[in-house]
């Protein structure tokens, strides 16, 4: 199980070697290619999970194969790429929104 000093680590890794790929790219630019990057994730996922439950139109049965857990996993590491370029903390998005949340009950 990755614990969450090492999922950190690897998001910290994985933005140096996103960055030494372009790195004459601006942080707006990062900004906007990894939400670009997470919207084809999202599609992704949707792709996935139609296939998964035979709604997926007959020519893209080639997709089928396509596993929801994979697509999960690139849709939260964009996310925490995007939020690292932000410099935005997830933890206190996520903690703030589920205050909000608990407040509705």
């Amino acid at each position: 199980m990755l614990n969450n000093k090492e999922f950190n680590k690897f998001i910290d890794d994985e933005d140096k070697r996103l960055k030494s790929i372009c790195p004459d790219s601006s942080n707006k630019d990062r900004i906007f290619t990894r939400q670009l990057k997470l919207m084809e994730e999202v599609g992704e996922l949707s792709e996935a999970i139609l296939s998964s439950f035979d709604f997926q139109r007959k020519d893209k049965e080639d997709n089928k194969s396509m596993n929801i857990r994979e697509e999960l996993a690139d849709i939260i590491i964009v996310t925490f790429l995007i939020s690292k370029s932000l410099n935005i903390s997830i933890h206190d998005c996520l903690k703030n929104k589920i205050e909000k949340l608990k407040s509705r009950e």
